[in-house]
């Protein structure tokens, strides 16, 4: 049986036996066995295609049942979210006072983490810093140990009420020294490489940027409770 696209196409002399024209002239008996032979071409010509139905069907692999998707795991609550996203912005913070200390940055970056209290402060220590030559070697380290509390009141920001989140940290200067422009260190033998700090980090833009807009506020050094 010869296949094409789309079609079957059959060889009529490979399922007849036979030539389809006969010389000389046409008997009752040619009639006879023509009509026979042209039964027995209709039921050759039904089993090959019966055949050929059932090959394609045979041929034919199941469509492959659906794998569900996992179920999209359950939303953080509000205090949540914030918690993560304010814990975020507390690391920018970090990274970029590092940057500054390190004059890799300048003090304008402190803007973009920091505001309020926590900006006018570290704004004068590191200008402090720069106006006597000094410089900082390594980077401080900030560790979370708890949230100690977590506000969503967005009530009246203009006059500073607005979601933040207070908290508890180590902070680790082990690997950190600062050098004048000899490059001397003016680290003093009693500074404690690891002390309690805390930091409070408000959103003030939380209505239009409620995962970006954390910033560090207030900013307490408890240098003489080490962790």
């Amino acid at each position: 049986m010869g296949v094409t696209t789309g079609r079957i196409s059959m060889d009529k002399h490979a399922i007849l036996g036979q030539p389809v024209f006969t010389s000389g002239r046409k008997t009752m008996r040619n009639r006879r066995t023509s009509a026979a032979a042209a039964a027995l071409a209709a039921a050759a010509l039904a089993v090959v295609l019966t055949g050929c139905g059932d090959e394609s069907k045979a041929e034919q692999k199941p469509s492959p049942t659906p794998t569900p998707s996992p179920s999209a795991s359950a939303s953080l609550s509000p205090e949540d979210q914030a918690k993560k996203d304010a814990e975020a912005g507390l690391m920018r913070f970090v990274d970029v006072r590092n940057q500054v200390g390190q004059r890799k940055a300048g003090l304008q970056a402190l803007k973009k983490v920091a505001i309020s209290e926590a900006l006018g402060y570290q704004e004068q220590l590191s200008a402090d810093s720069l106006k006597n030559g000094q410089k900082q070697v390594g980077e401080t380290k900030v560790e979370i140990i708890r949230v100690d509390k977590v506000s969503m009141d967005n009530s009246d920001p203009a006059k500073g009420i607005a979601p933040y989140v207070h908290f508890r940290t180590c902070v680790d200067v082990s690997d950190v020294d600062v050098v004048d422009k000899a490059g001397k260190s003016v680290v003093t033998s009693d500074r404690k490489d690891r002390a309690i700090a805390e930091y409070t980090v408000t959103n003030y833009e939380y209505a239009k940027n409620p995962t970006n807009g954390w910033k560090v506020s207030v900013l307490e050094q408890k240098g003489t409770e080490e962790c």
